[in-house]
């Protein structure tokens, strides 16, 4: 298969799965299963971990952001992995250069914003 084609497909796999993942309504799920309830219908009618809290569900608003959070960090921690065959390759193809953490004319104003990272 020519490298093109398979890095192609790579980042549409890679798109796909973690679309996938982060379409998992994981409040809602979380308040249809424990609360027998249309998150939808309360509050805000958002289906996150805020309005989860805000209905007076506590633990599954905590376990909302638990999940919310991990399903972030697993996509992020698997990305670069999926599928592993083709994961050298296609690294060894577009891995850029890393960029310095703080572009040359950033001095740190007054005002301390971003400072922080940039001198740590």
């Amino acid at each position: 298969m020519p490298v093109a084609l398979t890095v192609w497909l790579h980042s549409l796999s890679i798109v796909v799965a973690a679309y996938l993942l982060g379409s998992i309504p994981t409040g809602y799920l979380l308040m249809r299963i424990f609360r027998k309830q249309d998150i939808r219908s309360l509050g805000s009618g958002n289906i996150g971990a805020t309005n989860v809290l805000r209905s007076g569900a506590k633990g599954l608003g905590a376990a909302t952001f638990a999940l919310d959070v991990l399903k972030g960090a697993l996509a992020v921690l698997v990305g670069p992995n999926w599928p592993p065959s083709a994961s050298r390759r296609f690294h060894r193809i577009t891995q850029p250069p890393s960029p310095p953490s703080a572009p040359y004319w950033d001095t740190c104003s007054p005002s301390g914003s971003g400072c922080a990272a940039a001198k740590a």
